[in-house]
C-alpha cells in the first residue's frame, strides 16, 4: 500500500494517505511473508519511513530536499511553532517534584505511591484551575500529541467524595480548549476514563493568548493540562488521587497492554447502525467490546467470549445510541488493550 507523488523544484507540501495500508510480503526481511500476505500494517506504532526516489528504475540524478514531515496535520513553515509532541505520550507521576504544578487558593497536593495527590479544603473558587506542566525524566519541558493519538486523553482517578473534573489542554503558545473542554464525574474507586476532544478551540474568555475567540488550539503541541474540580462552583473539599495520564493509549495497573491486541480497526465508519471491530490478537483470551461516549460514560458492552490468537471480529450494535462520536475498546481478560473512535450518524 505504498503512496507516492511527483516532487518537482519548487518547495510544496505533499499528501500520502496511508489509510488501509496493508503489506503485501513482497520482502524477505520483512514480517510478512508472501504466504500470510496481506498483512495489516499497525499504523499506530510507526517506527520509520522508507524512501524510494524514482522505485521503479532508481538511478536518480539529483538532490531532494525534505523542509518537514509532519503526521495527521500540515504544518506552517513560517509559523516558528517548531516540532510536534510526543505521540502516545505517558505521564506516570512517578516524579517527587511537585515543579510540575501550579496551585491555586484552597488547594494543596502530593506525590505519593505513584500517584498524584490533590487536596481541597472548600475554598476555592469557580474555574480555579490546576495546572499540570510535562517534563520529560531530566525535568525539561515537553510537549504532547494529542491529534495523532486518538484525540483521548485516559486518566486513571478516584476521590474521596465523588466530583466533576474538567480538564482543558493548553498548547505551547498559551491557547487552550476553553470553549471544548470535556467533563467526567470520579468517583471513590480508581477508574481509567477517556476525555475525547473533538474540537481544538480557544473561546477567547480571557487570561489567555486568545484575545477574540474562537482561535485554534494546536493539539499536536499540548504543554500543560487545566485540571478544575466541580468547575462551575468550585469549593471542593476532598482528595483527588490519579495515577495517570495516558494520550491516546489505555493504561492498566501503570502498564501498557498494546502487547495484547494490534492493527484494530472498525467498518464501517461513519455508522448508522453496526460496526464490525476488527483487531489481532496477539495471545488467548476472553475477548470484550465496551462503547464510550465523549464524556467517558460506559454506555454498551459486547460481553465477553474466549477466543485463540490471530485475526478476529466482532460486531456491535449502536442501534441505541444518539448521534455522535463515541470510543469502542477492545478488552482482553478484563484489561483495555486497543480504542478506535466511531462517528454514528
Amino acid at each position: 500500500s505504498s503512496v507516492r507523488n511527483i516532487v518537482t523544484d519548487e518547495f510544496a507540501t505533499y499528501t500520502y494517505d496511508f489509510t488501509g495500508a496493508q503489506d503485501g510480503g513482497f520482502s524477505n526481511n520483512a514480517a510478512c511473508m508472501s504466504a500470510n500476505a496481506p498483512c495489516p500494517v499497525d499504523l499506530t506504532a510507526i517506527s520509520q519511513l522508507l524512501f524510494s526516489i524514482r522505485a521503479a528504475d532508481g538511478g536518480y540524478d539529483g538532490d531532494l530536499i525534505i523542509d518537514y514531515i509532519a503526521v495527521g496535520r500540515e504544518l506552517d513553515p513560517d509559523s516558528g511553532s517548531g516540532p510536534t509532541g510526543v505521540v502516545n505520550y505517558r505521564d506516570d507521576l512517578d516524579q517527587v517534584s511537585l515543579d510540575s504544578l501550579f496551585l491555586p487558593g484552597g488547594y494543596s497536593a502530593s506525590f505519593e505511591d505513584g500517584a498524584l495527590s490533590i487536596e481541597g479544603d472548600g475554598t476555592a473558587g469557580p474555574f480555579a484551575a490546576i495546572v499540570h506542566n510535562f517534563y520529560n525524566e531530566d525535568l525539561n519541558p515537553l510537549n504532547a500529541d494529542l491529534v495523532n493519538s486518538g484525540d483521548t486523553l485516559f486518566v486513571r482517578a478516584r476521590a474521596t467524595e465523588p466530583v466533576d473534573l474538567r480538564i482543558d489542554l493548553v498548547d505551547n503558545m498559551n491557547f487552550i480548549t476553553s470553549q471544548d473542554a470535556v467533563t467526567v464525574n470520579v468517583g471513590t474507586e480508581y477508574v481509567e476514563h477517556a476525555f475525547v476532544f473533538r474540537n481544538y478551540l480557544d473561546g477567547g474568555f480571557g487570561g489567555t493568548a486568545c484575545t477574540q475567540g474562537p482561535c485554534d488550539v494546536d493539539g499536536t503541541r499540548v504543554a500543560k493540562l487545566f485540571l478544575s474540580l466541580d468547575p462551575t462552583t468550585g469549593g471542593y473539599d476532598g482528595r483527588l488521587d490519579i495515577d495517570y495520564f495516558s494520550f491516546g493509549r489505555t493504561v492498566s495497573s501503570a502498564r501498557d497492554l498494546s502487547d495484547a491486541v494490534t492493527a484494530t480497526r472498525v467498518f464501517p465508519n461513519p455508522t448508522e447502525q453496526a460496526v464490525t471491530v476488527a483487531y489481532s490478537l496477539l495471545r488467548d483470551g476472553e475477548v470484550a467490546v465496551r462503547t464510550y461516549d465523549m464524556f467517558g460514560r460506559l454506555v454498551a458492552t459486547e460481553l465477553a467470549e474466549r477466543q485463540s490468537a490471530g485475526k478476529r471480529r466482532r460486531d456491535v450494535s449502536l442501534d441505541d445510541l444518539a448521534t455522535g462520536t463515541y470510543l469502542v475498546q477492545v478488552v482482553v481478560d478484563g484489561l483495555p488493550a486497543s480504542s478506535v473512535r466511531v462517528v454514528k450518524r
